[in-house]
Order: structure tokens, then C-alpha cells, then sequence
């Protein structure tokens, strides 16, 4: 009888288990009540020690469920417990009943639903969903089940005080219903003011009309309006701008400009209008304007700088914004400038052909990326030395080169005589200048090993390097278990590191993992699900087998006994002992016989799987290493 009580015991724990993790999680019917009437502080308080994460305040998407968007703040828990366990989700405001919106998973949902069964409930179908309410006093408790949504409402259980809410929702229909009349005698006082407008301007009378279309305007900005005004300002203002027009003509753009001016007044939505003042206005500049330029352009010709410098500054007295004005000065003033440091100052190359040593230094960082992509390893340390003197000579020459690469020098020869470095000038002038370019670079490549597992990625050598980008690397595959090989090349510029990081190889474990399983069931498991479960089996595997042995060996020895018992009590206690032993040997070897070929057939299932959901990525290395990272040299 103990041997029977064990194995009913091992089984219910089993069982218990299993239904323990499937629905852990779930909250309950009292639960949910609870919290329709506990303060939020008190809801965060049980949630968290249930296992729920806080999900922060979200957007209000009440019109979802109740139609409409009470004015509620919302704030939401994620369960940790259960995969898919669910979401909370709180409707929240001070002086008012919480609404508390549970999405759950459909075990969670069915369990809950049979929790009400002692209370009458009413069923209804809409078009969309499957609606069961349950009312407690003034809750009420409504289980809907979405059709073809496949989001976090798909099922969804409602808490709330059905008094409040529905006060609530009759005020925001309320709302609604006054807002749509308040339009409906808008638009009527609109299309009144229209049609008279319509009919006054048909008149021509114009300010008439445009005061019924303002007013329309006050209801209803549209273009339609805009343009009906438009229309009478261009009336009111047509014989001002035609008089306007003929001084301008006329070349009186004096006159001109006063008369538009006071049509701008008139009327200044007329854009037309608003540029033909800024053309008078530019003709009237211009004219003084071209009357000094020729004369300071004269002084400039003939080098007499300080003339010119004066009658260039005068033109920006009358339009300081004068591109050319400015630029002659700034033209004077630098020519003035190196004519006086010209004799004695060296200057940097880099500030006055900035262009031509970005294109120098990015032809030398072309060549040398070519060779570190031809290079597993390699070294160079170059110092360039670019010059120029006042002729206009160039002096450039390498100071110092120092380099793994075989016949390097030939290469930077090639580079430095295509004329990509040309003389500094300014104003007509070769400039002395110079520029020292430093270039360090070294590079090496190594293989690594990462594997991925339940537990995390781990680095078979040089811990670390590396890490971050291939964890985001093997993170975001569809299937992440397995062992990775990378090939890393790290560079080195100027003391700035670079690396590029390729996948060159990867292996997962298939449907062989089920030779471990057929040697300990459990093991398979382990291996094909990367430790993340296998356990369970391997500890069922042997309680049962132990059992099932155990059984055994007792059965015998309690059937010895009967076999030399002399008593009539004796050989029927004995027979029953090894009969119900025999028994469990039998049910326990049976569950090990079972849980032996699942876990097999098992195994071989799931290795299948994984041996699928890594085929992208073992694809993408038919076609060759995959790019994790490629981090470009620069000039530092």
C-alpha cells in the first residue's frame, strides 16, 4: 500500500506541475474585483508582488471597447510569470470607479470564465466578438472574445462600476450631440453670408460683398472664401494700380511707388501687388547703386584700393546686404592683407586648399583600406611632408616611411605625382604654405568562437572583445542557439581603433542530439533545447525507473514468501503484497518506456526545427561571410 501512495503521489506532483506552469500568471475573479475599488498604490503594490512589470502610462484607446474616449488616465502591468500571460491595463481617475481592462491569454480567460459559472451570466455575439457579462451588485464583469484579432485584446475580461460608466459615456454623447448642432447652425449662417455675398458682388458692389464674405470667414477659413475676397480687393484696387502702372512706365518711380503704396493698403492679400512695390523700391536703390559701383570698379581696375574700399562702403550705407559690395571689400582687405604677410608668413596648407587635402588624404586612405582588405595583417607608418613656396613650387616629399606592405612606395609615388595637391593662391598670389601629414596604421585578424545557449552568449577566447555588437548580432536572429565562428579585424589609425566583424561560420544542433536521448532521456533535451529544458524528464525518467525496479525486486521477494508461507493469512498477504507491487513495476516501467520514446521522438522533432528556423542564416553563409560590422577608416 506505501508503494501505491508513492506512486500516486509522484504522478499528482507531476501533473500539479504541469498545470502550475501553464496557468501561472492568471489572476482571479476576486482579484479583479479587488482592484476595481483599490487605489492605484495598492493595485501597483499587488501586481508587483504577483510578478507583473510596470508598463508605463499609455494613450487612451477606451473608444476600442466602450465607444467612446472617456476622459480616464491609463496606466498598464505586463505579466513575467506566465509567456503570454497578459497585460493589465487601468483606467484611472480621482473621484471616479477604476476600469480595469484584463488581457489575458485563452487558458487565463477560459479559467476565469468557469470561476463565474455559480453566477448567472449573459451571453451575446456582435458581428466581431463573443461577449459573456456577470453582474455583482453595480459591477459588472463582461468576457469578450475578439474574432480574427489576433492582437493582446484577442481576449479580454472588463471590470467596472456600470453606473459611472454609463454616466460617463451619456455625458460624452451629450457632448457630441450639442457639438454636431453647434455645427449644423454654423454651417447655416456660412452659407447665408455666401449666397449674399454672391449676390452683391454680382452687383458689383464689392465692399458689400466682402464684408458678407468675412463673415463667413469667421465661421469657415477655406480657400474658397479667401478667393471671393481676393476677388473684391482686386476690384476695389484695379483703377488705383492701373494708374500706378502707367507712372511706372513712365519711369516715375517715385510717383510710382507712392500710388502702389496706397493700393498696398487697400488691398494686401494682392501679392502681385506687394512685389511690383519691391521691384519700384529695387529699381529706385539700383539706380544710385549702379552710379557708385561704376566708379568704385574703376578705382578697383586700376588697383587704387583705398578709392575703391571707400565708394564700396557706401553702397552698403544705402542696402547693407549687398553680395558684391561686401565681396570686393573682402576681396581689398585679404589682397591688402597678403601683400603684407606675404614676404614672411608660411600659411597652412590645410586652410587655404582645404578641398585638395581631403581629396590627398582620401586617396591615401582608399589605397590603404585596399590593402588591409588584401591583408590579413600589416603595418604602416608614414610622415608626408606637403609644401609650397611664393612661385608656386611644389616641395612636398616624404619625411619617413615605415611598412610591412611589399613595394608600398610605388603606390604613394602614384599618388603624390597625380597632381592632386596644387599651389596655394590667393588674390592672384602664390602663397608659401605647408601642411605635416602623420599616418599610422596597423591591422591584425582572428578568428573567435561564440556560443549561444539558455544561459547567454559566451566567448571561447579573448573574453569580451567584441562582445556587444555580436550578442546584438546573434540576439536579433530568428533562432539564436548555436555555436558562431567570427572573423575580426582590428585596425588601428592615428591611435583610433576599427574593427570589422564577419560571421564566417554556424552550426546548430539537429535531430542527431537524439543519440544522447536514447542513452538518458533528458539528455537529448538538453542538448537540442541548449539547457533550457530536459531536466524534468531526466528526474521522471529515473523516479520511474527506480520505482519500476524497485517494484519489481520486491514483488519477487514478497512472492518467495508466498510461495513458503504455511498459514492461510501468510500466503494471502504475501500474494497480495507481490500482486500490487508487480502492478507498479508494471504502470512505472510503462511511464519510462513512454516518457524514453518521447523524449526521442521528441528531440528529433525539435532538432528538425532548429535545423529550419536557422536555415536564413546558414544561406546567407552559403553565399559567403556575413557583415556584422565594418567600421571605415578616417583621417584622424
Amino acid at each position: 500500500m506505501i508503494k501505491k501512495a508513492l506512486l500516486i503521489g509522484i504522478v499528482f506532483l507531476c501533473v500539479l506541475n504541469i498545470h502550475a506552469q501553464e496557468n501561472s500568471g492568471c489572476l482571479s475573479k476576486h482579484q479583479l474585483i479587488r482592484m476595481q475599488s483599490s487605489s492605484l498604490d495598492d493595485i501597483r503594490m499587488f501586481l508587483n508582488n504577483e510578478g507583473w512589470s510596470f508598463d508605463g502610462a499609455k494613450s487612451n484607446q477606451s473608444y476600442n471597447y466602450f465607444d467612446y474616449p472617456i476622459n480616464y488616465n491609463i496606466v498598464s502591468w505586463v505579466s513575467l510569470l506566465n509567456y503570454n500571460g497578459g497585460n493589465m491595463i487601468l483606467y484611472n481617475s480621482t473621484g471616479k470607479p477604476n476600469i480595469v481592462i484584463y488581457q489575458s491569454n485563452s487558458s487565463c480567460f477560459n479559467d476565469l470564465l468557469q470561476s463565474f459559472t455559480s453566477t448567472k451570466g449573459k451571453t451575446s455575439v456582435d458581428e466581431d466578438k463573443l461577449v459573456t457579462i456577470f453582474k455583482e451588485n453595480s459591477i459588472i464583469i463582461e468576457f469578450r472574445e475578439y474574432k480574427n484579432d489576433y492582437s493582446s485584446r484577442q481576449f479580454s475580461i472588463l471590470v467596472y462600476n456600470s453606473t459611472a460608466l454609463y454616466q460617463e459615456i451619456q455625458i460624452l454623447k451629450e457632448q457630441a450631440e450639442a457639438l454636431k448642432k453647434a455645427e449644423v447652425e454654423q454651417k447655416k449662417k456660412y452659407d447665408n453670408a455666401i449666397a449674399d455675398g454672391d449676390v452683391l458682388f454680382s452687383s458689383s458692389k464689392f465692399e458689400s460683398a466682402k464684408i458678407k464674405y468675412l463673415t463667413a470667414l469667421e465661421v469657415e477659413n477655406n480657400v474658397l472664401v479667401q478667393s471671393k475676397i481676393e476677388l473684391c480687393d482686386k476690384a476695389i484696387c484695379e483703377k488705383l494700380i492701373s494708374k500706378g502702372e502707367s507712372l511706372y512706365n513712365a519711369n516715375q518711380y517715385e510717383k510710382a511707388l507712392s500710388v502702389f503704396t496706397e493700393a498696398k493698403d487697400c488691398s494686401k492679400s494682392l501679392l502681385s501687388l506687394q512685389e511690383k512695390i519691391k521691384i519700384t523700391e529695387k529699381k529706385i536703390l539700383d539706380g544710385k547703386i549702379n552710379t557708385i559701383q561704376s566708379k568704385a570698379d574703376l578705382y578697383f581696375n586700376d588697383k587704387k584700393y583705398d578709392l575703391a574700399l571707400d565708394n564700396y562702403n557706401s553702397i552698403l550705407l544705402l542696402y547693407k546686404s549687398n553680395v558684391y559690395a561686401s565681396e570686393r571689400i573682402k576681396q581689398i582687405l585679404d589682397i591688402k592683407n597678403i601683400l603684407a604677410k606675404r614676404s614672411t608668413t608660411v600659411f597652412s596648407y590645410k586652410s587655404t586648399n582645404k578641398n585638395d587635402l581631403i581629396q590627398f588624404q582620401n586617396l591615401l586612405l582608399d589605397d590603404m583600406k585596399l590593402q588591409i582588405n588584401k591583408y590579413k595583417e600589416g603595418s604602416l607608418n608614414l610622415n608626408y611632408l606637403i609644401s609650397f613656396d611664393t612661385l608656386g613650387n611644389n616641395l612636398s616629399a616624404v619625411k619617413n616611411i615605415s611598412t610591412s606592405l611589399t613595394g608600398y612606395t610605388t603606390n604613394l609615388s602614384n599618388i603624390t605625382s597625380n597632381g592632386t595637391l596644387k599651389p596655394s593662391s590667393e588674390g592672384g598670389y602664390f602663397l608659401a604654405s605647408q601642411e605635416n601629414l602623420t599616418f599610422d596604421v596597423k591591422w591584425s585578424t582572428t578568428k573567435n568562437l561564440f556560443k549561444s545557449n539558455s544561459k547567454g552568449i559566451f566567448q571561447n577566447e579573448y573574453p569580451n572583445q567584441n562582445l556587444n555588437s555580436v550578442e546584438r548580432f546573434i540576439n536579433k536572429q530568428p533562432f539564436k542557439y548555436g555555436k558562431y565562428i567570427f572573423e575580426i579585424k582590428n585596425k588601428e589609425v592615428n591611435g583610433k581603433t576599427y574593427s570589422n566583424i564577419n560571421l564566417v561560420k554556424y552550426k546548430t544542433v539537429g535531430p542527431e542530439a537524439a543519440l544522447f536521448s536514447m542513452l538518458m532521456p533528458g539528455m537529448g533535451t538538453l542538448k537540442v533545447t541548449y539547457g533550457k529544458k530536459g531536466w524534468g524528464r531526466f528526474t521522471c525518467f529515473l523516479l520511474s525507473s527506480g520505482l519500476s525496479i524497485g517494484s519489481k525486486l520486491y514483488s519477487d521477494t514478497q512472492y518467495k514468501s508466498y510461495l513458503g508461507a504455511t498459514s492461510q493469512a501468510d500466503i494471502d498477504k504475501y500474494y497480495n503484497n507481490a500482486n500490487i507491487s508487480h502492478k507498479i513495476a508494471l504502470i512505472s516501467g510503462g511511464i519510462s518506456a513512454t516518457i524514453y520514446l518521447y523524449d526521442i521522438i521528441w528531440v528529433i522533432s525539435k532538432g528538425a526545427k532548429n535545423i529550419k528556423d536557422s536555415k536564413p542564416l546558414r544561406k546567407q553563409l552559403q553565399q559567403g561571410p556575413v557583415q556584422i560590422q565594418n567600421q571605415s577608416i578616417t583621417w584622424q
